[in-house]
């Protein structure tokens, strides 16, 4: 989870340390108040391996949609099929991003939704050391075939 310089401390422990490089964003729109902890292990263990099967068999943009929870705060973070780690979003021109929308069944603000997508990869706050990067990538691939081949 990145921060910013003058943020206060906010103490995470990660089940996978790789997640921590990962965007995280706030679900207000399904968990508008705090879930319990059931809920997070239920979006976690169950719903994520249907999120990366549904991916896979509609062709998304999305390889899955990871979740977790803090402090009673539900947290997803997209992984995008076209660029699972970094680097690769960062080279993704707004004309691929906007492709993978389309493919993904959007229809409305294709350009503009691109464009913030590609601002958003391009961030400094995902620049990594390509060495992690490139492992962190490999291993959201082999995590979602694992999870893809489950029954």
């Amino acid at each position: 989870m990145t921060t910013h310089a003058d943020a206060p401390a906010f103490p995470v422990t990660w089940k996978d340390p790789a997640d921590a490089n990962l965007t995280w964003f706030r679900d207000p729109m399904h968990f508008p108040g705090t879930a319990t902890p059931l809920t997070g292990g239920f979006l976690r263990e169950c719903l994520e391996p249907g999120v990366a099967a549904a991916c896979a068999t509609l062709v998304s943009p999305l390889l899955t949609l990871r979740h977790t929870a803090f402090n009673g705060w539900v947290y997803n973070s997209p992984v995008l099929a076209v660029a699972p780690e970094p680097g690769r979003g960062r080279r993704l021109s707004a004309a691929q991003i906007a492709a993978a929308l389309r493919r993904g069944g959007r229809r409305r603000g294709i350009a503009e939704r691109a464009l913030e997508i590609q601002a958003a990869l391009r961030a400094p706050e995902l620049a990594a050391v390509p060495s992690v990067a490139d492992a962190h990538g490999l291993t959201v691939r082999a995590l979602v075939n694992v999870i893809a081949a489950l029954p």
